[in-house]
């Protein structure tokens, strides 16, 4: 008898139906499917503030001879001018590797002769030249951190609008972007107190000299979790915990109902105002398994 890709031949012995595994196939076409999508290439943008939407932010500017201003962000884009010659430019340290091409678009008027020079640390890379566009140079050959330069250096009476520069790195979206940003340290006060009342950061000198402070310990446990945003309804997620625990495995909690009463009890006239809904809350909790105690007893 055959199922389910088996033949039963007797009871207790079963052999492999040769015939086709159709879950195996379609698990395998799905995988198909969705490898490129895993092992495909993303690409990341390694140039800061390429569009100048943050003025010069992430730009170093430099301007040589009184001829040339200096760099500024004019509607939203580079803006270089000369006015009777001299060099205006603005860098940037960019990370090249897996990088093939440098983009940009621009908008240029040059005297005769001039035009605007592209530069990688201190080699020139190509030219802008007159007119409305974009250009693309190829960096394929570059790796590691590289000084990206835009300058114009050309006679007097020119002009450069420069925007939407781009350097894009290709990389597998296994991997995650590079973090850039420095992370916020956590506080660590609560653990270092915890390790101390533990007795684990005290030099051993006899039995007596490394002691846990239990009561010290169960405060600032209890602590970590009430400071979190849960406030006193953390007392009543701890306080339910022996409930649970009881009803899964006998499901009688007559007597610790009764107990919990009482310390409900206590909870609610000694404890700040603060807790007086975990106490009635708590109360609620034990007289309902006092009541599903008693009705599980029947």
């Amino acid at each position: 008898m055959q199922q389910n890709g088996f033949i039963r031949l007797r009871e207790g012995c079963v052999v492999r139906h040769p015939g086709v595994n159709i879950p195996c196939i379609f698990v395998l076409i799905l995988g198909l499917l969705f490898l490129p999508g895993i092992v495909g290439a993303s690409e990341v943008e390694q140039v800061e503030n390429g569009d100048f939407s943050d003025g010069l932010t992430g730009w170093e500017t430099y301007v040589s001879g009184p001829g040339a201003d200096t760099p500024v962000v004019v509607s939203g884009r580079a803006y270089f001018v000369t006015t009777t010659g001299g060099i205006g430019r603005i860098s940037q340290t960019v990370y090249l590797t897996n990088v093939k091409y440098l983009n940009c678009s621009y908008q240029a008027s040059f005297s005769s002769g001039g035009s605007g020079i592209v530069k990688i640390d201190d080699s020139n890379l190509g030219s802008i030249s007159s007119g409305t566009g974009t250009e693309s140079f190829d960096v394929s050959s570059y790796n590691g951190n590289c000084v990206v330069s835009f300058e114009i250096n050309s006679g007097p009476g020119s002009t450069m609008y420069l925007d939407n520069i781009s350097a894009l790195r290709s990389m597998s979206s296994l991997y995650r972007p590079t973090a850039s940003a420095t992370v916020a340290l956590m506080d660590e006060g609560s653990s270092d107190l915890i390790m101390s009342y533990l007795g684990l950061d005290q030099p051993y000198v006899d039995e007596d000299s490394t002691g846990m402070n239990l009561s010290a310990l169960a405060g600032e446990v209890f602590g970590v979790y009430s400071d979190s945003g849960l406030g006193p309804f953390a007392l009543l997620i701890v306080f339910c915990m022996p409930f649970v625990g009881l009803w899964i495995m006998q499901r009688d909690m007559i007597i610790p109902g009764g107990i919990g009463i009482l310390f409900s009890g206590f909870v609610l006239v000694r404890l700040p105002a603060d807790f007086q809904g975990v106490a009635v809350m708590m109360i609620a909790v034990c007289v309902t398994a006092v009541i599903y105690s008693i009705y599980v007893r029947r």
